[in-house]
């Protein structure tokens, strides 16, 4: 899903979001065949771009912004993080979108070889949404990615004391090579490991280029 209140979308960007739907859903994930996946990602960034916004309508900056969001996502799915950056930025000024399209722009910058814009992008996200353990993974394996250490474990152990079963994630995922043999990081994929931070009261995020 890409936004609350999808009923209330104009109609080409719900054909947008279905395709979208389509392309990352179950569907997807049991199989569906790379080319049917490429074109239906196709015709959710056509329907996407092709949608006009009533300029009148209530809730116009809504409604561009989800626009943005399938545009930027769409594009992200496609491989074409470089044009993707753009409407991604733009998504991001929506709270509606904002959580979204920070993952969202956070990973094109990552796989478009920049870290540091990767890190500051999740970072900002998180200031805002501190709660939100999908955005303390991704900033701990941009942060491993970048080298630091410290910082990557701080932000795993905010994930997996969010969401534990990012632990079984955590264990298999590739960013964090460079913790392996790391005491610190084994003690985390440990399960029934008590973390050491509390569930509440989570500060800001701090990273190595603030």
């Amino acid at each position: 899903m890409v936004g609350s209140s999808d009923i209330e979308l104009p109609r080409g960007l719900l054909v947008a979001q279905g395709y979208l739907e389509l392309a990352t859903g179950p569907a997807a994930r049991l199989g569906l065949a790379i080319q049917l996946r490429r074109q239906a990602l196709r015709s959710s960034l056509l329907a996407a771009v092709s949608c006009r916004i009533d300029p009148g309508d209530d809730d116009v900056d809504r409604h561009r912004s989800e626009r943005f969001l399938l545009i930027g996502q769409t594009l992200r799915l496609l491989g074409r993080h470089d044009l993707a950056v753009r409407p991604l930025t733009l998504a991001t000024e929506n709270p509606t979108t904002y959580r979204d399209a920070g993952l969202g722009l956070a990973w094109c910058q990552r796989r478009m070889g920049n870290l540091r814009a990767a890190i500051l992008t999740t970072s900002r996200t998180l200031s805002t949404l501190p709660g939100d353990a999908d955005l303390h993974y991704n900033l701990a394996c941009y942060l491993a990615l970048a080298l630091h250490s410290a910082e990557s474990l701080r932000e795993l152990s905010w994930a997996i004391e969010l969401k534990p079963r990012l632990r079984a994630r955590a264990a298999c995922e590739s960013d964090f090579d460079s913790l392996r043999g790391s005491a610190a990081f084994e003690e985390l994929l440990r399960p029934g490991v008590k973390l050491a931070h509390p569930s509440i009261q989570i500060p800001a995020p701090r990273h190595p280029y603030s």
